[in-house]
């Protein structure tokens, strides 16, 4: 067992700065920030944001930070909460192949610290990118068998620990405190994945856990709160206890050199991300062969252990929008019969109870087995397959990964078409072009205007 991993992480934390980080990895982070964004902005006024706004806003004091879109303010804490419960709020933010969830944990963290800091922009720039690193290599050292073996969720398990380190660097915070805030975050680490077999909106709240909890556990070693220096990599530390089979290597190897917050993916599908290459081998499948839903007589689809437990096992009729964007069989109807996985379909498909004929009917139709290829590739790769049995008789076949990059056009159409309910034209534009040079902004505040209703326009 490597024996000072989490005190590597400090350093890096602590002594980074904007000229060590490659172009390629600032493009990154600019369009998953602008991802991220967009996600909180489209599900703040959702049932499970709404309750934990309602909560937040009894119990904080008046604060720097503020709720995107509805604009309370708050401190820093309650608005990395709310938001971040936003952020993973319907299942269309970014997804690590790990696997887990980053953005959503790190931009709501980042943001409120630096509001509250006034910081600049490139110093919220380079924050982020502490957070989705330090995210994604825990990830990587612990999965996938926290999830699959123990049932642990990732992204406030993770999560955490990036916006411990992130938030501590926004706060000026030296390397031995940033190496405590990791080492209380590390008693923030928490959530299991019980919500996918009976459901719950709790998934939801993981996210602004994790945000809140790490701003929490820097706060609490800038007054000198201590916890173990290992707490990662100890005998006892998260990885032992979180993981059958942990890589403490993942950690630290190539720290600042190789960078595994590159792999983290925008998602074209509002459903887990398990479900993206199913989805797109489906598509592409029914687009090259020509093929209707009223032609479909069968689908299989082939995948790995984790996705035939995690997104095969609720099965063909859900009974909450979190139940169908895990069910396998539920989204790759709705893909099949109308043709699309985003926001505006599973809200009608929820007004309906999941009860809509055609895709219930199609949703019967739809087998998940394991694919020994899959599972050998897992989770290196997340691949899928797709065979279709029409009603005439031919069987075709498909394949779908989960590494399909999204144009910078096609993440800035997405980040619109979110927004556009809650935000004016002129203010999703200015958000973009914010986040395009956000290096330059010289103090965050100057984004709140555009992160805030317009009354008079909406």
């Amino acid at each position: 067992m490597t024996q000072g991993a989490t005190r590597e992480l400090a350093r890096f934390a602590s002594r980074i700065t904007l000229s060590d980080v490659p172009t390629e990895v600032i493009s990154k982070i600019k369009a998953l920030i602008l991802d991220q964004l967009g996600a909180e902005i489209v599900a703040i006024d959702l049932p499970w944001t709404r309750s934990i706004k309602q909560y937040a806003k009894r119990h904080s004091r008046e604060g720097a930070s503020i709720v995107v879109v509805s604009g309370e303010s708050l401190d820093a804490e309650y608005a990395a909460l709310v938001n971040g419960t936003a952020g993973h709020g319907f299942e269309i933010d970014d997804y690590h192949p790990a696997p887990t969830h980053i953005g959503c944990v790190a931009v709501p963290a980042t943001l409120a610290i630096a509001l509250e800091q006034e910081s600049t922009g490139e110093e919220l720039l380079l924050a982020s990118i502490i957070a989705f690193e330090i995210i994604a290599r825990v990830a990587n050292a612990t999965m996938p068998s926290m999830i699959f073996d123990r049932g642990f969720h990732a992204t406030c398990a993770h999560g955490v620990f990036g916006a411990a380190a992130a938030a501590g660097r926004l706060m000026g915070l030296s390397e031995a405190d940033i190496l405590m805030a990791l080492s209380l975050a590390g008693s923030h680490a928490s959530g299991t994945t019980e919500f996918s077999q009976t459901g719950g909106d709790v998934k939801r709240f993981h996210a602004g856990m994790g945000a809140a909890g790490g701003i929490r556990s820097a706060r609490a070693a800038a007054f000198g709160m201590t916890g173990p220096p290992t707490v990662l990599e100890g005998k006892k530390g998260i990885l032992q206890a979180f993981s059958a089979d942990p890589h403490v290597n993942a950690l630290v190897d190539g720290l600042g050199g190789q960078w595994a917050l590159m792999e983290t993916a925008i998602k074209p599908y509002t459903a887990c991300g398990l479900l993206n290459p199913q989805i797109d081998a489906l598509r592409d499948v029914m687009t090259r062969h020509k093929i209707r839903a009223d032609d479909i007589e069968r689908i299989t689809v082939g995948g790995d252990r984790f996705a035939v437990v995690h997104v095969g096992s609720i099965g063909p009729a859900p009974k909450t929008i979190i139940g169908a964007q895990f069910s396998t069989h539920y989204s790759l109807a709705m893909s099949a019969v109308l043709g699309a996985n985003d926001f505006s379909t599973y809200q009608a498909m929820a007004k309906e109870n999941f009860e809509n004929v055609r895709v219930s009917e199609m949703a019967h139709r739809i087998h998940i087995e394991l694919d020994p290829e899959c599972d050998k590739r897992f989770p290196d790769i997340s691949k899928a397959t797709i065979t279709v049995v029409t009603k005439d008789g031919r069987t075709v076949h498909a394949e779908g990964y989960s590494y399909r990059d999204l144009s910078q056009d096609e993440i800035e159409n997405k980040f619109h078409k979110l927004v556009d309910a809650a935000l004016t034209l002129e203010q999703a534009r200015g958000i973009v072009k914010a986040v395009e040079r956000i290096e330059a902004i010289g103090n965050v505040t100057d984004l709140k205007r555009l992160l805030l209703r317009d009354k008079e326009e909406k």
